[in-house]
């Protein structure tokens, strides 16, 4: 469900799962823009099927990645125009449009920011409905390293990489940790580009990594927004608290842009976006491993330059300043949870709030940017940001590679192992594997499409 709220004045939308609902419940509350409606949707496609062209670029060596962005450019324009240019051009009703982009929290850019592209994707991603991994997040990372242990690999736990080893010739050659070296003949950094090329490579290799030094100066490319994330643990049976599956987004007007831009000039005005979900009740194992316990999860937009005067303090103790912005923000984050659930007040017995420095802390990201870089026009249009890297032998993987999300990682780690040795993933069937995947993406199944 999609909310304005301002004052006690309240407005909703919801967004219900099939593309044929979205679309109907569209033109029941905008009839007058049946064209507009009509159109995105025709884009959503559009853009959908030029994904190719993107893959194909990235994957190709330079100069056969050239002819492909000739090739494709007329279909990849959706990609480097701004999500408001494309609306604006389609309708002035700012409600449709606050509407269409509600979901501009999920990639962090306001429509006057973000890629049409990436709006259209989530917007498809979505259209059916989402997934929540029986037993928690935590089994997706489980399931990762049961993979890589039976491939005989090894993960390790609290080995923090200090810098990537590259040889004289420009060779990675492998990675030195605080008191140890790994060798190996293939190093892959799913850190995202800042950290990997900003923090990992030795400074006297910087002269072979400078279009990616430079292209990371790019504002347009730097992510503009960060996140507080809000853990909050609540007493009770979700059936009794009528706790839902489905999410909630909250905004104080349907003007994503001009909530941010008063926010970000007074962080004591409106949050621009909050985010709200009950994980416990979307996972049905969750009862059983904590009966008469909920979890929620409430997300605001923070701008890190309000915090980044304690990155450098010790973590848990940032001192009385930190500790008073974050009791602020907290109880900012709970009085919009209890407006939308008064029936939790009294309920909740745990509380803890990360900031954009929790998230670089714990997350290892780069100003906190949990989504990687932005998903800007200007990102789709970086030639250099691709599996591959000036410094062989050294691969980036992870949702830098071509969009954020699960989703995108996923695909990321496909596209940098075909880099890696295409011959492999041909006998492995991973090649196979991904394009049915890629295909269904592409041309879904009847009951899957765009009516």
């Amino acid at each position: 469900i999609a909310v304005t709220r301002s004052g006690m004045e309240r407005e909703e939308f919801r967004i219900r799962s099939g593309f044929k609902e979205y679309k109907s419940d569209l033109l029941n509350r905008f009839p007058d823009e049946a064209n507009a409606i009509e159109t995105y949707f025709k884009m959503v496609k559009e853009v959908q099927h030029s994904v190719f062209y993107l893959f194909m670029m990235k994957m190709c060596p330079s100069f056969f990645s050239k002819i492909v962005r000739w090739i494709g450019h007329s279909k990849l324009q959706l990609f480097h125009k701004t999500t408001m240019e494309v609306l604006s051009g389609l309708t002035t009703n700012k409600e449709l449009i606050g509407v269409l982009t509600y979901m501009w929290g999920d990639y962090g850019e306001p429509p006057a920011r973000g890629s049409f592209a990436i709006n259209a994707l989530l917007s498809y991603h979505f259209g059916n409905g989402a997934f929540y991994p029986v037993g928690g997040p935590a089994m997706i990372a489980n399931n990762v390293v049961r993979v890589i242990e039976n491939a005989g690999g090894k993960v390790l736990v609290r080995a923090p990489v200090t810098s990537i080893l590259v040889d004289k010739n420009g060779k990675a050659y492998g990675v030195e940790m605080k008191r140890n070296r790994i060798h190996a003949p293939i190093i892959v950094s799913t850190i995202g580009a800042p950290q990997t090329f900003q923090k990992l490579i030795p400074e006297d290799q910087h002269h072979r990594i400078q279009k990616q030094l430079e292209g990371l100066k790019d504002p347009n490319v730097a992510p503009a927004i960060s996140l507080m994330s809000l853990y909050v643990g609540i007493e009770g049976d979700a059936k009794e608290l009528d706790l839902p599956k489905r999410n909630l987004w909250v905004f104080p007007s349907w003007e994503h842009d001009y909530n941010c831009a008063v926010f970000k000039k007074d962080a004591s005005k409106p949050l621009p976006a909050v985010f709200i979900s009950f994980s416990s009740v979307k996972d049905p194992t969750y009862n059983e491993r904590h009966p008469g316990r909920q979890v929620a999860l409430v997300i605001g937009p923070a701008y890190y330059e309000d915090f980044e005067k304690y990155k450098d303090l010790r973590v848990k103790n940032r001192g009385d300043e930190y500790v008073k912005l974050k009791e602020k923000m907290t109880k900012r984050l709970m009085d919009c949870l209890f407006q939308e659930y008064p029936q939790l007040e009294g309920k909740i017995n745990y509380i803890d709030l990360g900031t954009p420095v929790s998230c670089d802390y714990y997350l290892g990201n780069h100003r906190g940017a949990i989504y990687g870089l932005s998903h800007s026009p200007a990102r789709f249009q970086c030639d250099w940001l691709r599996p591959t890297t000036p410094i062989k032998n050294l691969y980036l993987s992870g949702q830098d590679v071509i969009v954020t999300g699960i989703t995108g990682a996923a695909f990321g780690g496909v596209m940098s192992a075909i880099s890696i040795s295409m011959s492999s993933m041909l006998r492995k069937g991973v090649i196979i594997g991904g394009m049915k995947a890629f295909m269904f993406e592409l041309f879904p199944p009847k009951q899957y499409q765009i009516i």
